[in-house]
């Protein structure tokens, strides 16, 4: 049997756990793509401070020229890949750290 990443997109999907995502190079934008985007948590305990980072996971192929500094759109909020994105495993996934732009 042959890996499929496109069952798990679209059960994802499904279940509205991915987001459409705009890529911009050079104030172009580019054909969207869904990711899983994961947003900040903040807790405060005992006057400190944890939070998460932004960050996208996608399938690779969907947007595969993804790069340090290139704008992201989620959600009518912009974001800047802030490092150079990492695939993950087997290549099928890339993860991309975002901050706000």
């Amino acid at each position: 049997m042959t890996w499929d990443p496109s069952l798990f997109a679209e059960a994802f999907d499904a279940v509205g756990m991915r987001e459409e995502v705009v890529p911009y190079k050079h104030n172009l934008a580019f054909p969207s793509f869904q990711a899983r985007f994961d947003r900040p948590q903040q807790i405060m305990l005992d006057d400190q401070v944890h939070t998460t980072a932004y960050s996208i996971e996608y399938t690779t192929a969907d947007c595969p020229d993804l790069e340090m500094d290139d704008l992201v759109d989620i959600g009518q909020a912009f974001y800047r890949v802030k490092q150079p994105p990492v695939i993950q495993g087997d290549g099928t996934f890339t993860i991309a750290e975002l901050e706000p732009a």
